[in-house]
């Protein structure tokens, strides 16, 4: 991810009028709203799904050199919190919402302080 991260770095910097434009946080968020809405309206297209979802992970990614966000310790920490929130002996078999109700019985507020405190 990191190499992606610079790629995208890279390019921008390169562009100036393009990095003083994207520089702004508020900016750069209405830029991965405008790439999600208009990947919402391509679903079913694969071809052009494919270049929506590089666009608005570009977006994404770019907020987060913004914000100095590191989005791989983020997507990380995110997958463990699902793998303590959603352990995956509840989501074995039964409906969505059946499984996500008991998910959300185990799982407490104490457990999120838990986890954030490691």
């Amino acid at each position: 991810m990191r190499e992606i991260l610079a790629i995208i770095r890279n390019f921008v910097q390169d562009r100036p009028v393009m990095l003083v434009h994207n520089s702004n946080p508020d900016k750069a968020y209405d830029l991965i709203v405008q790439e999600v809405k208009e990947l919402g309206e391509v679903v079913g297209n694969p071809d052009k799904e494919r270049k929506e979802i590089a666009d608005t992970l570009w977006m994404v990614f770019n907020y987060c050199l913004l914000r100095g966000i590191d989005p791989e310790v983020e997507i990380r920490e995110k997958a463990a919190r699902n793998h303590l929130k959603r352990p995956a002996h509840l989501w074995q078999e039964g409906e969505y919402s059946e499984c996500d109700t008991k998910a959300r019985r185990e799982w407490t507020p104490m457990h999120e302080d838990e986890f954030y405190s490691i």
